[in-house]
């Protein structure tokens, strides 16, 4: 998938930075988006890598970190059932 949301996201990072909070803020709002629009494997790989960093940046009890971890949740949980 390749619209407004992967621009935005690609746009937070260059801006301002590939860590900082609001760049994991659109990119979990990204993850939910495509969760919605049923693209499950492109949200699982998002949010993958939105936890990796967001452990990285902010530790394990973050917001946005707990944010990425639900999210790979229900990524994880919607594939199994798609199969």
């Amino acid at each position: 998938m390749n619209g407004h949301g992967e621009d935005t996201l690609a746009r937070a990072e260059r801006v301002l930075g590939y860590g900082s909070d609001l760049t994991m803020g659109v990119a979990n709002n990204l993850t939910t988006i495509l969760l919605a629009l049923d693209e499950f494997e492109v949200a699982r790989q998002l949010s993958e890598d939105t936890l990796a960093r967001s452990r990285h940046v902010f530790g394990e009890d973050h917001p946005r970190t707990q944010k990425a971890a639900d999210n790979l949740a229900v990524a994880l949980q919607l594939l199994r059932e798609a199969e």
